[in-house]
C-alpha cells in the first residue's frame, strides 16, 4: 500500500484564513452529502434519553458535528457532555468562534491523554482514512480504550461514486483546498472489506454501508 498523502488542511504551513475557509467548506459538504446524518444515525440509537451522555469526537475540526449532536440531545431532554479533539489548535479555535465547540483539547489521536473509559462513547467522522493500517489500528485501539460503551466510526467508502462526487466539489462552490482534500480523501478511502482486518483485535457490533458513499463501524468497549 502506498503511504498516505497528507491533506492540505493538515498542513502546519496553511494560513489560518485559508484553513477557516476550508473548514467551513467541509461543513457545507457534510451537510449536502448527509455526512453528519451518518454519524448521528449510528450514535443516537445507542444513547439514552433523559440522561447525561459523555462523548469525545476525534479529529473534530471545527466541531460542527458535536454542535449538531448537542442540539438534538437537548431536544430529546438529554444532556451532552462533549469534548472535541484535534491536533490543530486553529481548528478548535475556529469551532469555538463558530459556537460549535465548548470543551476542546489539542492532542494526538493515536495517544489520547485520557484514562480508560473516560467517556461513554468515542466517535470519529472522516478521520480513519487519514492513516495507514498500523496507525489506523492505533486510533481504533485508543477509541475502544477511552469509550466506556464503545466507539462509533464513520468514513467514506472507496468506490467510483465517491471519486466522482469528489470531482464535482468545485462545481458546488467549494474552495480549492477543500476540493483537493476531497479528492485525496476519496482516493484514500477504505474498502468495506478492509475494515474487518483493521478492526480484527476488537469486537465489531456493526459494520454497514451508509448512504451515500459511507460506512459505519461500531466497536464494543474492551
Amino acid at each position: 500500500m502506498q503511504p498516505r498523502r497528507p491533506e492540505l488542511l493538515d498542513s502546519a504551513s496553511l494560513a489560518p484564513s485559508a484553513a477557516r475557509r476550508a473548514l467551513d467548506d467541509l461543513g457545507r459538504v457534510n451537510r449536502w452529502t448527509l455526512g453528519f446524518r451518518t454519524t448521528l444515525r449510528t450514535l443516537l440509537p445507542r444513547i439514552g434519553t433523559g440522561k447525561t451522555t459523555s462523548v469525545v469526537d476525534l479529529g473534530t475540526g471545527s466541531g460542527e458535528l458535536l454542535g449538531r449532536l448537542g442540539r438534538i440531545c437537548e431536544r430529546r431532554g438529554s444532556r451532552l457532555r462533549a469534548l472535541g479533539v484535534d491536533r490543530k489548535l486553529d481548528h478548535l479555535a475556529h469551532g469555538r468562534r463558530r459556537g460549535f465547540l465548548g470543551s476542546a483539547v489539542a492532542a494526538d489521536v493515536t495517544a489520547l491523554p485520557f484514562r480508560d473509559s473516560s467517556f461513554d462513547w468515542t466517535i470519529s467522522a472522516l478521520l480513519l482514512h487519514h492513516f495507514d493500517p498500523p496507525m489506523a489500528r492505533e486510533v481504533l485501539s485508543e477509541m475502544v480504550r477511552v469509550g466506556k460503551h464503545g466507539a462509533v466510526i464513520t468514513d467514506l467508502e472507496q468506490g467510483a461514486l465517491t471519486a466522482a462526487g469528489a470531482r464535482l466539489l468545485p462545481l458546488l462552490g467549494v474552495g480549492s483546498i477543500a476540493a483537493l482534500d476531497g479528492r485525496i480523501s476519496a482516493g484514500q478511502a477504505w474498502r468495506l472489506d478492509e475494515i474487518p482486518v483493521l478492526a480484527k483485535d476488537h469486537r465489531i457490533l456493526e459494520l454497514r454501508r451508509r448512504f451515500p458513499c459511507r460506512f459505519s463501524l461500531v466497536l464494543a468497549a474492551r
